[in-house]
């Protein structure tokens, strides 16, 4: 060659005539990798992209070495030669990946035929290798310390049956999956439900319900968002709207009409299952200080679904929501009108306190016991939502009353008091 080679030439996302799908290699690879990190267990060896990408490696290489020949190729050069290295730690990562859930489960691999057949040559022979020298600094550490009936690597004692202490990958474990290829209905537990699985749909999942799709390649994993709580985030949303389409699947298949309004339905349920006004909820508390209202589950089966507990706080002036904590659960609490003062007291017994207004979120973690006054002379109203339902009980133990001098007795119901004293009253012109 002349060193005057096309783009395409060295382009390794250009689709070439191996690819079947329309993806180029690299594409192919990065998937490969991105399964082969999501999976809890190890995937079959991807045998023929791996001996194409080596080979197109290869080939690069030596069309780089013809373009260096010409001073007007540097640029050129470059570029491919970034290409390269791309392509190379694809391919050094896929092999890292495997290798390490090779180390991690040695033992259930080359137990098993079929996790067996899975590995490329010399991942098999690198298996064997490394369960030799693992087990020969097992036995020297310890097992060859122990007695005999207890000496072995794979069972806790020698009179089990099961090879009890062979760790395994979980596969019930959750990943995230894409759909590529269009399934129709698809079994995804041992109750015998089933998801509509369509291509382009995202699914969290237990891995065991996907993992013949993937050996088909009808799905892909993809990676979580980068830290825990991101995936944590992830699923509860995820969650969340397969409650809620659950919810509207039976309301439809009930005989609901579009706007679910029918003469059974209260008038503060605006549009089952998703709509409701807490302004017009039935009321659970009132007094002349405030009132407490709220959404009833049978209602909205939908808090069901999703566990949560909701409600609307109106206080009037000089008012205070007598202090209390959720023992196991977390409250967001949304400012809607008025100026209130919140106070929430940490593990050490200190309140930290500020005032809220229309727009402001407080968040009172489970077992932290918060405050709401209102000293202003206007109402104030607030709305919350709390979940786990069933831990929103409110309560305070008396050593925590004690702590704060509260001179409340902690067995008297939470309710709506008076606040700020005569001062407060004949501020506000209550007197």
């Amino acid at each position: 060659m002349d060193g005057s080679g096309t783009q395409e030439e060295f382009d390794f996302l250009a689709s070439g005539p191996a690819s079947t799908s329309g993806r180029s290699d690299a594409e192919l690879l990065k998937g490969a990798l991105m399964n082969e990190r999501a999976s809890p267990e190890v995937l079959q060896f991807e045998t023929d992209l791996v001996s194409r990408i080596e080979q197109n490696l290869d080939y690069q290489e030596e069309q780089i070495d013809l373009l260096k020949e010409s001073d007007d190729s540097k640029l050129l050069v470059e570029i491919y030669m970034s290409e390269l290295a791309r392509v190379r730690y694809l391919l050094r990562a896929y092999l890292r990946t495997r290798l390490q859930k090779i180390e991690r489960h040695v033992m259930h691999v080359l137990d098993n035929a079929d996790m067996a057949a899975r590995l490329s040559d010399k991942e098999s022979q690198f298996a064997r290798d490394y369960f030799v020298l693992f087990g020969s600094h097992m036995k020297a550490a310890s097992a060859n310390h122990l007695p005999e009936a207890f000496s072995s690597l794979v069972r806790q004692a020698a009179a089990h049956p099961q090879k009890d202490m062979v760790p395994a990958p979980d596969l019930d474990r959750h990943v995230f999956c894409r759909v590529l290829e269009d399934r129709g209905n698809v079994t995804v537990d041992e109750e015998g439900n089933v998801a509509e699985f369509n291509r382009g749909d995202l699914f969290v999942i237990r891995y065991r319900a996907v993992q013949q799709l993937l050996a088909e390649g009808a799905v892909e994993l993809v990676l979580a968002p980068c830290g825990e709580s991101s995936v944590r985030q992830l699923l509860l949303a995820c969650c969340l709207a397969a409650a809620w389409g659950r919810v509207l699947r039976e309301a439809e298949q009930s005989g609901s009409s579009n706007s679910g309004i029918n003469s059974g339905t209260p008038s503060y349920v605006l549009d089952p299952p998703f709509f409701f006004s807490l302004k017009d909820a039935p009321v659970m508390f009132t007094n002349e200080h405030g009132t407490l209202q709220g959404p009833n589950n049978s209602d909205l089966p939908v808090l069901d679904d999703v566990n949560m507990k909701t409600l609307r706080v109106v206080m009037q002036p000089c008012s205070v929501y007598q202090p209390g904590s959720h023992p196991n659960g977390d409250e967001v609490i949304f400012a809607v009108d008025g100026v209130l003062k919140f106070a929430v007291i940490d593990a050490n017994y200190t309140a930290h306190t500020r005032e809220i207004r229309p727009g402001d979120v407080v968040v009172a973690p489970q077992g932290y016991v918060h405050v709401l006054e209102n000293v202003s002379c206007q109402p104030g109203t607030v709305h919350t939502v709390c979940a786990p339902a069933e831990g929103c009980a409110m309560g305070i133990d008396e050593e925590t009353w004690s702590q704060l001098e509260a001179g409340v007795d902690a067995n008297e119901a939470v309710t709506i008091r008076p606040v700020g004293g005569d001062e407060c009253r004949k501020r506000c012109g209550l007197q």
